[in-house]
């Protein structure tokens, strides 16, 4: 007897939601048709965009991350990510720079020795550091798929090594090649005019 007087009830209580639902919608219509959301603020704009919102946070963590973000504060991962970007950066750069001044291979022992020495201090003071940030990234990064593997300066050195850039050296030969020609053309017009004086 209890099984059929609980059915009753949730089928009232549905029945009587409907009935609200109905009646809300009528007055929306109704309002509608009188124009009375004619005039509304923002009409025909396109909804603002809010992409830092998160559904899934309350008002108020929602109110202090936004806070902290447009104070410039972030997460301890975030922050820590762009120092390991910069970090990586400036080692990528001094090694880029070390091979620029060996020039072109093949180079000598002394330009060898030069990389190396290079390699060794960046190894001792720079990576040494930059691992262990990104060691403790990976501790508090709160998605995996955002963990970090150690940076390896051999590798990252054997590449840069290899990819020794010689625009600067074809740089230089094209802006000789083109002060020659300026030379030539300007003696050229030079001579040119002179027939005319």
């Amino acid at each position: 007897m209890i099984a059929p007087t609980r059915e009753r009830a949730t089928v009232r209580t549905q029945h009587t939601n409907y009935q609200i639902d109905s009646l809300v919608e009528e007055k929306i219509q109704a309002s509608m048709a009188g124009g009375k959301f004619d005039n509304l603020q923002g009409k025909g704009e396109p909804l603002p965009n809010q992409v830092d919102s998160n559904p899934y946070t309350d008002f108020t963590t929602h109110k202090m991350n936004q806070i902290l973000v447009e104070t410039g504060f972030g997460p301890e991962w975030v922050e820590l990510q762009k120092d390991i970007r910069k970090k990586v950066q400036k080692v990528r750069d001094e090694l880029k720079m070390a091979r620029q001044k060996m020039g072109p291979a093949p180079v000598n022992r002394e330009q060898q020795d030069y990389w190396q020495q290079v390699c060794g201090r960046l190894e001792k003071e720079d990576v040494l550091s930059l691992n262990r940030m990104i060691e403790e990234f990976n501790l508090v990064v709160p998605i995996m798929d955002h963990q970090k593997f150690l940076f390896n300066l051999q590798s990252e050195a054997a590449k840069i090594y290899d990819d020794y850039d010689n625009s600067r050296d074809e740089a230089q030969t094209a802006t000789k090649k083109e002060n020659k020609s300026e030379v030539q053309s300007s003696s050229i017009f030079s001579v040119f005019f002179s027939m005319f004086k």
